[in-house]
């Protein structure tokens, strides 16, 4: 009896170091944040413009983001939506805290077998927006933070393998650039993203992925065995 306690115990401390081994990476989206209530400033008239004019300040009533679900997203061959809570999760695929970040509303994918992707392109035409996002660390401070810089679309339109690609129009989505600090936690957290109000969600994106090569007429083979009789659906 003793054994078998021990041995189940064992079995739950493997089990439990295998879930918490699995790496991940969180991204986060945010309603984008809005201004309402502006008033002229009673400091108006001792402030001038450029010009040399009163310029015309005014107070606002600053809105919290809410959260924002509903958010297509793909890295490394995965897809997720943001949930509720606006939190959309991948497996950590990749060893560096480096990864490039890609707005666009459409992506296809550029195939190696009949039913295998190899990987996904940019299509001509569409809307896209380009980030780098690196975790470096401060030489004086030894502290980490996530830099965040806007880059170029690839000039192959080929994105690597470590691309986070949120299917969305650019103009809908506000990723700020800069630093924000992090630490050095396995699991790789994102600063946040806004979402702006009126963005396609849902039923947009899902016809974003121009995945027509997945589908085809499906057809039945037939053959007569022993004793039994075996239908086959191909495609």
């Amino acid at each position: 009896m003793k054994h078998n306690v021990r041995f189940l115990i064992a079995l739950t401390l493997l089990a439990c170091q295998d879930v918490a081994g699995k790496h991940v990476i969180m991204m986060h989206f945010k309603e984008y944040p809005s201004f309402s209530n502006c008033k002229p400033s009673p400091f108006a008239n001792k402030e001038l413009d450029s010009y040399g004019n009163h310029a015309v300040q005014r107070a606002c009533t600053f809105f919290e983001s809410g959260i924002a679900s509903g958010i297509l997203a793909t890295y490394f061959g995965y897809i997720d939506v943001s949930d509720l809570n606006g939190n959309i999760t991948f497996p950590r695929e990749h060893e560096k805290p480096l990864l490039n970040l890609v707005i666009t509303p459409r992506i296809s994918p550029v195939m190696m077998f009949s039913k295998t992707v190899h990987h996904w392109e940019l299509e001509a035409g569409q809307k896209v927006l380009a980030y780098v996002v690196e975790r470096k660390e401060d030489k004086q401070t030894k502290l980490l933070f996530w830099d965040v810089q806007e880059a170029y679309p690839p000039k192959n339109n080929r994105l690597p393998l470590n691309t986070i690609i949120v299917l969305a129009d650019p103009q809908d989505v506000y990723v700020p650039t800069g630093i924000t600090l992090t630490n050095t936690n396995p699991q790789l957290i994102l600063p946040d993203i806004y979402i702006k109000k009126g963005i396609s969600r849902i039923t947009g994106p899902l016809d974003t992925l121009n995945v027509k090569h997945f589908f085809g007429s499906v057809y039945y083979l037939q053959k007569t065995e022993d004793l039994y009789y075996v239908s086959q659906i191909a495609t």
